[in-house]
């Protein structure tokens, strides 16, 4: 177990960074099941950032009419929400940062989160 693993000394910010990366692989290994009709990627950043216009998407790729719910909208546009940087980055040495982008690095730019030029 994790618990175990870290009681035996391996480092559990890494055992984290390699458990997100395998997570990652997985979720690849199901997308590449899915028709790419049948599949809908929605990003949580974005999710975030314009609720209204990602929660549309959501909704016609579902096919279900957007009924004009003038309340609906309305309530979802008050959320206020938005994407911050979480405190785990602020908080973060830059060697522990280094450690987990050298094990997440190819996900992170297949996902693209990381580019060519960072």
């Amino acid at each position: 177990t994790p618990q175990q693993m870290v009681a035996a000394g391996f480092n559990p910010l890494e055992l984290a960074a390699r458990n997100w990366v395998e997570g990652m692989q997985t979720l690849e290994q199901g997308i590449a099941l899915i028709p790419s009709s049948q599949l809908l990627e929605v990003r949580y950043e974005q999710l975030l950032q314009d609720p209204c216009d990602q929660l549309q998407r959501i909704l016609e790729f579902m096919e279900v009419k957007a009924k004009s719910d003038e309340t609906f909208w309305e309530i979802i546009a008050s959320l206020q929400i938005a994407p911050k940087q979480e405190e785990w980055v602020r908080n973060w040495s830059e060697s522990e940062l280094g450690l987990v982008l050298a094990i997440q690095n190819d996900a992170l730019r297949r996902w693209g989160y990381i580019t060519a030029d960072k």
